[in-house]
């Protein structure tokens, strides 16, 4: 929240904590609210999909997942965010609500993630898996729009024909997705990672997973222009693991296929477009000290 304030996530999804960087704890907010319409939720708190804070309007932002069978429809529909207004003693609200025409897509269990961020301490941004648009809510309007975010390589992901108790795996790895949203706050990008799909079962015989779809990632700018599309090495970078800084996209080396023992980062520098050189953690936390 600030250099003094800490927002931390329950394990049991039923409040949050405010806390100073000595662990004092400031305040303690209930957000076991069941009043959302619709099919229950559940409360989300990861690295692709963080708790969102709102300078402006000193209200803070918690995606509330869908709570029903990945199998049929309903996984993306009613309201994605809940808002809790930090100041002022409000009740919580619902935002942010799906177009209805997603209701009725299946495409299972590994396509059931979701990735957000905030841009310009305005826009939440949303992208889902297998939509090649990202959807932008703007928090001071109160209005949800589509932009064009999608990959070079593909379009939409097709919703699964015949959804059952098995081959949710194969049919993710088998299709193209989306994952990680990534905001640069120094160059007011957004990064998005793409993953193209591959055969589910390798050259080598053995089975593949979402780990060995290519990745690249896009870049959109403040207007939400897609500005370009880097391809990333194969196999090479855990994408799942990633942060901004000073203008850079940090990216983890740790990939299961590689031999690397040792946590490592891809440094990729967004103005020039391109990847550059490979650092130790050591060297990154050197860097961090610098600056």
């Amino acid at each position: 929240m600030s250099d003094s304030t800490l927002l931390i996530a329950s394990t049991y999804r039923i409040r949050l904590y405010l806390t100073d960087f000595e662990g004092n704890l400031k305040k303690t907010i209930e957000t076991d609210d069941t009043s959302r319409k619709g099919k229950p939720l559940v409360q989300m708190y990861s690295t692709q999909s963080p708790l969102l804070y709102h300078k402006t309007s000193d209200d803070f932002y918690v995606l509330t997942k869908v709570d029903t069978d990945y199998n049929g429809p309903g996984q993306w529909s009613g309201t994605m965010f809940m808002k809790i207004a930090n100041s002022v003693n409000e009740p919580i609200q619902y935002v942010f609500e799906l177009p209805k025409f997603f209701n009725d897509f299946v495409h299972g269990a590994y396509f059931s993630h979701s990735s957000h961020g905030l841009a310009d301490d305005r826009y939440l941004v949303f992208g889902i898996p297998f939509y090649n648009n990202i959807l932008v809510y703007d928090l001071e309007k109160e209005e949800l729009t589509e932009r064009e975010a999608g990959s070079k390589y593909f379009g939409d992901a097709l919703p699964w024909d015949s959804p059952n108790m098995d081959g949710h795996e194969e049919f993710y790895v088998t299709s193209n997705s989306y994952r990680e949203l990534a905001y640069d706050e120094q160059n007011k990008l957004l990064y998005r990672l793409a993953y193209r799909k591959v055969d589910y079962i390798g050259p080598d015989g053995q089975r593949r997973n979402w780990d060995n779809k290519p990745p690249s990632v896009i870049m959109i700018n403040s207007d939400f222009e897609k500005v370009g599309e880097v391809d990333l090495p194969k196999n090479t970078i855990y994408t799942r693991m990633y942060f901004t800084h000073n203008g850079k996209l940090y990216l983890s080396l740790n990939h299961p296929v590689t031999t690397l023992r040792k946590t490592r980062w891809f440094l990729w520098v967004s103005s020039r477009r391109s990847y550059e050189e490979l650092v130790s953690i050591d060297a990154f936390c050197n860097l961090m000290k610098k600056n």
